[in-house]
């Protein structure tokens, strides 16, 4: 695995800070900033980044990763982006990198899709 450089503090912390993740694509957390920035205070925090994670069949697998501030709470916006993917080894990766990431709602993992960013929204407002 290949991991963030030490001068990369910046990222370290939106890592560290994160409180739900979501994984989306570009278009997607467009979209739902479309639809809810009237309703949630959200704010870019970071342009992102990308990371090639691995290795699947000697193709590199890279994952995409953005930050915005809703309501005051960081949210990670992630994607694989590479030609070759590896969703365990993304979804590990991804693990790894928000190991302080809560659970919430009776336990469940802070983590889910744009198809259901509705639980995103749900658990910030109970932070």
């Amino acid at each position: 695995m290949i991991g963030l450089r030490d001068s990369d503090d910046h990222f370290k912390k939106c890592f560290a800070e994160t409180k739900f993740v979501v994984e989306a694509t570009d278009f997607e957390q467009y979209c739902l900033w479309e639809k809810h920035h009237e309703q949630v205070k959200w704010e870019q925090v970071s342009p992102g980044m990308w990371e090639t994670i691995g290795y699947f069949g000697k193709m590199p697998v890279c994952v995409s990763c953005s930050w915005v501030r809703i309501n005051g709470h960081i949210v990670l916006f992630y994607e694989a982006v590479s030609m070759v993917t590896h969703s365990e080894m993304v979804e590990r990766w991804v693990e790894k990198m928000t190991k302080s990431t809560p659970t919430w709602g009776g336990g469940r993992q802070a983590h889910t899709n744009a198809m259901n960013f509705h639980h995103c929204l749900d658990a910030l407002k109970g932070l």
